[in-house]
């Protein structure tokens, strides 16, 4: 799992151990998480974030999805699949610094995404450094050996990453700026339904520091403040960045590393009927063209890998319908992501 925390139990058989029971066990100094690991589906986790005995987050790990979810879910799964082979429970502690960060990458939607297999070292270490933001949180995965292996790295400069250690040849880099995932946390905690199940991330994910931060005192915030802004961000212009984050991240997933260029094949039909659309300056205008944008990509895909692909946009685009139906419908844009959606269906 991640490379600060120490294994202390495990792999235990699912039949064997209560994962619940054993939270209730650990000692009130202790930070780490518990980690259920189901071989039936390959690379397929349920993890419980604790503080001593108490679960503070539950959530849900594959090698291309990653997100926060009831500790109930995590429980009635674990009750239907126990008693299959394959069903293990792992034990680590880490620093609660560490676990933060961890954490923090079940909430932030990725700036690049990247894989590094084929890539020579001078590629690497050049695509890092050009997209490397002011704070950023680096991450480096693997999820081709018995547990993943997750590297979290925090970086103020560019020049960290070349003075830190050699980029790894193999995996996935993934790279979250950490003061536009401030400010989008923030904007998704004032919008978010009365009803919202989901707890809120830790307060050293998005609480802003009020003194400058010295990179080396292990209890500082991943935040610093953002600059001052003199017009605050459009909420609905926020919630299509965010779903274009997840767009890009699935993109790769379903097609691999010919993702970029069917992506920017998709920008391009919709700029030739729309020009001035770019998904890097969206407004409150043109962020409705982003679910067109993402009806077009798919259309791009190879034959082989365009139906996953489809279906999981679709399933995507239903989500945010869902979450975001008042923003959409303030905007009057339901009809459009209607329209695309329907259009991948077919």
């Amino acid at each position: 799992m991640i490379t600060s925390a120490t294994l202390r139990l495990g792999p235990v058989p699912g039949s064997n151990l209560d994962p619940f029971l054993l939270a209730q066990s650990q000692a009130r100094e202790e930070h780490g998480f518990i980690a259920i690991e189901y071989r039936a589906e390959q690379s397929a986790f349920d993890l419980l974030f604790l503080q001593g005995p108490e679960i503070r987050y539950a959530a849900r790990m594959t090698p291309a999805f990653r997100f926060i979810i009831p500790a109930d879910d995590v429980r009635r799964r674990f009750e239907e699949e126990r008693r299959r082979t394959g069903t293990l429970i792992y034990l680590f502690t880490t620093p609660s610094e560490c676990l933060n960060r961890f954490i923090a990458t079940f909430y932030f939607e990725p700036f690049m995404k990247l894989g590094l297999d084929g890539l020579s070292s001078r590629l690497r270490a050049s695509l890092v450094t050009r997209n490397v933001c002011r704070r950023s949180l680096l991450e480096f995965d693997r999820f081709d050996g018995k547990l993943p292996v997750i590297e979290l790295f925090e970086l103020n400069t560019p020049e960290e990453i070349l003075s830190m250690r050699p980029i790894p040849c193999r995996g996935k880099l993934i790279l979250y700026d950490l003061e536009a995932n401030s400010r989008l946390l923030k904007e998704k905690s004032r919008s978010a339904l009365p009803n919202q199940t989901h707890p809120d991330p830790p307060a050293e994910v998005h609480r802003p520091s009020s003194t400058p931060r010295a990179s080396a005192d292990p209890r500082s915030d991943l935040f610093e403040s953002p600059p001052p802004r003199l017009k605050e961000e459009d909420p609905f212009v926020n919630s299509v960045r965010s779903l274009l984050g997840s767009f890009r991240r699935l993109a790769y997933d379903c097609t691999g590393k010919k993702s970029e260029q069917l992506l920017a094949a998709g920008e391009r039909e919709i700029s030739h009927s729309m020009p001035g659309f770019r998904t890097s300056a969206l407004t409150t205008h043109t962020a409705p063209l982003v679910f067109d944008f993402m009806r077009a990509s798919v259309g791009h895909a190879s034959i082989l890998k365009r139906s996953r692909f489809r279906s999981a946009t679709a399933t995507l685009l239903s989500e945010y319908y869902t979450r975001h139906h008042a923003l959409l419908k303030d905007q009057e844009a339901l009809a459009r992501l209607e329209e695309a959606y329907h259009r991948l269906q077919r």
